[in-house]
């Protein structure tokens, strides 16, 4: 399995919020932290040449795979931000080899490697490339 991740240092995943000790009316609040997830885009990336070179699947393999693809969503659960869409090169020189994407988030990249564990786009003879996606400051 291939797998590599981008990401910028520096980042960080937690996000603490403190409030005023009162609530204005005399009464104690606590502080309260906020957890913030980290997004990741997944670019599924596969050789146009070998896809094309591929027979047309039977409706049994393409069941199959398709049952490979739930079966992964499933075990992803809640951290499938955007479930994502084949995609297609239009612009010129655009690389034609990202045929599709997802958005997952997690608490670090360990935990999106976990989930890539035997994922269908590498089984299938694919890579994936992991983008750690970054706030927009003042956004």
């Amino acid at each position: 399995m291939r797998i590599r991740i981008f990401r910028r240092a520096g980042v960080c995943g937690m996000l603490s919020v403190s409030v005023a000790d009162h609530d204005g009316h005399g009464n104690a609040r606590p502080e309260i932290e906020e957890h913030t997830m980290t997004n990741y885009l997944l670019i599924y990336r596969a050789d146009p040449a070998a896809m094309a070179a591929m027979p047309e699947p039977t409706p049994e393999q393409a069941a199959e795979m398709m049952d490979a693809w739930n079966s992964w969503a499933a075990r992803a659960g809640d951290a499938i931000v955007n479930f994502g869409d084949p995609t297609a090169a239009v612009s010129p020189g655009a690389d034609p080899t990202v045929g599709g994407y997802s958005l997952l988030k997690a608490d670090s990249y360990d935990e999106i490697a976990a989930l890539l564990e035997g994922h269908p786009h590498t089984a299938m003879g694919g890579t994936i490339d992991v983008y750690e996606t970054q706030p927009v400051v003042g956004g």
